[in-house]
């Protein structure tokens, strides 16, 4: 007969310790290295997003001639391609984030978005790149799933030794996580997503309605009225390459340079003039703004956790609202272009707010929220492009109202967010 001592009781392995849910498996992961490393990756990601965001908007304006532009709405229609084409895909990739795992999805998005990219710029016309997107579509419907829990753990164990230096990570079998339970290999890809479409609007309306609103507020500011600042930027630079006062408002700029393209178009057989480079000062600008949200990015790092979320986000949202009412009546186009810098800053509190809607869903609903809430944000950016561009040509002080206004509406709507008030997180 064995006879064990109470030591050697409590010395036994506990199975049931060594079983976990996903989540909980990866939080016992630690903090490390390995996610230095990721927050790394994540940037290069989201340097390319930025990138084509922000590439289109430098063309324009020295393409007008070879596009057969005629209106700032139009910047908006060929500027707004890009967002419809990511509005059409965004709940699928997140549900298949959610279902299929972030992995395959950032591969395959990854190179899709690069092939996209090249033959974009091949292409004869904008029918060719409809057909790129439809068939990444389809080739994402033939993906089938696959639970792998050996292969989970592996990883697991992998990302705990990068990050604390040991080989004694205690979890050894993840708990089925019971929204994929039954035997989901046999249901329809679609029917599957709206099971979660429904499930996240049904359990968590208010979060997602607020996460989704907010984001169609911030998305419609920064990226709405980013769309046009090197036009005006290079429209202010003429301005006073013609004139020797520069005590007037953008918006006096904006309409003066209105006049002269509708005087040119009334002349009979009147040849157009063409502007073939932008003025150095729309880089000078763009550089302030990249050091906004760099600067911007860093700081939100460092004192998220010190100030808290509500903080940042009600300081961003209420002055670069300021701004925009300021932009309409500041008498000096210098001193309202620095204004209109960070009215368009007003974007760098969006990856803040994506971390609040992380921490407001579950597992498996949070790249699904996350999909959602950036469709509506997308959403916003092809309705500010086209509505800033009929706006700024009839009622320009009318625009920059309008964005200060949603703006400082984002601000007051952040305070309804649940745990907002949370500074560690």
């Amino acid at each position: 007969m064995m006879v064990f001592t109470v030591e050697e009781i409590f010395q036994k392995p506990n199975k049931e310790a060594n079983v976990a849910s996903f989540e909980d498996a990866l939080n016992e992961t630690r903090f490390g290295k390995f996610h230095y490393c990721l927050i790394f990756i994540s940037g290069i990601f989201m340097t390319s997003v930025f990138w084509e965001v922000m590439g289109i908007n430098y063309v324009l304006p020295v393409a007008e001639c070879d596009l057969n532009i005629t209106s700032k709405q139009q910047y908006g229609i060929v500027s707004g391609v890009w967002f419809l084409g990511i509005i059409v895909t965004s709940n699928l990739w997140g549900f298949v984030s959610d279902t299929y795992g972030r992995r395959n999805v950032l591969i395959i998005s990854t190179l899709a978005a690069l092939l996209t990219s090249v033959c974009s710029s091949l292409s004869a016309n904008l029918w060719q790149l409809v057909l790129f997107r439809l068939l990444n579509g389809i080739l994402l419907e033939k993906m089938s799933i696959n639970g792998d829990e050996a292969r989970t753990i592996k990883i697991f164990q992998t990302m705990y030794y990068i990050n604390t230096g040991k080989k004694d990570y205690r979890i050894v079998k993840i708990k089925p996580n019971e929204e994929f339970s039954e035997k989901h290999e046999q249901r329809h890809v679609t029917k599957m997503m709206l099971d979660q479409l429904i499930e996240l609007f049904r359990d968590y309306p208010r979060s997602i309605s607020l996460v989704s609103t907010i984001q169609f507020c911030m998305y419609f500011v920064c990226n709405g009225m980013l769309l046009f600042f090197p036009d005006i930027v290079n429209e202010r630079a003429m301005y006073l390459q013609t004139s020797s006062s520069s005590d007037v408002t953008l918006c006096e700029i904006v309409q003066h340079a209105n006049r002269a393209t509708a005087n040119a178009s009334n002349v009979v057989d009147q040849t157009r003039i063409c502007v073939d480079e932008l003025d150095i000062s729309a880089f000078y600008y763009a550089l302030i703004l990249e050091g906004c949200y760099t600067g911007g990015f860093f700081l939100l790092s460092v004192l998220v956790n010190y100030v808290g979320r509500l903080a940042i986000f009600t300081f961003v949202s209420f002055s670069t609202g300021i701004c925009g009412f300021l932009i309409v009546w500041i008498q000096n186009a210098t001193v309202a272009l620095y204004l209109y810098v960070w009215l368009l800053g007003s974007g760098v509190t969006v990856i803040l707010l994506n971390t609040v809607t992380y921490d407001l869903f579950p597992t498996h609903l949070r790249a699904l929220a996350l999909g959602v809430s950036t469709m509506f944000g997308r959403l916003a950016s092809l309705m500010g492009g086209n509505i800033a561009g009929l706006m700024l040509e009839r009622h320009c002080s009318a625009m920059y109202i309008l964005s200060g206004s949603i703006s400082i509406s984002a601000g007051i709507l952040i305070f309804f967010i649940p745990n907002i008030r949370q500074k560690k997180y």
